[in-house]
């Protein structure tokens, strides 16, 4: 899927991805809005990884202003990263 499409996008949604060029062009394109590529490898895993229900889906929700509820597991789990603190 190209960057245009993306930018453009009022929904995407992402499934398991096998080719690692382009989860890494996604992940390129959310982290910054978690924090870092290893918060989105966490939001990622937890939509699509170990665990999750057969064929979920990670949902981005890129023009949404609060973070807590831009990312989904499917359309019904907002997937947030916790604080440390």
């Amino acid at each position: 899927m190209g960057t245009l499409l993306r930018k453009n996008a009022s929904c995407l949604l992402v499934y398991k991805i096998s080719n690692r060029k382009e989860y890494e062009m996604i992940a390129d394109e959310y982290a910054h809005l978690l924090g870092g590529k290893e918060a989105f490898q966490e939001i990622y895993s937890a939509a699509v990884g170990r665990g999750a229900p057969p064929f979920s889906f990670l949902t981005i929700l890129p023009h949404e202003q609060d973070t807590s509820k831009m990312f989904l597991a499917r359309f019904d789990e907002h997937l947030v990263i916790e604080d440390d603190d």
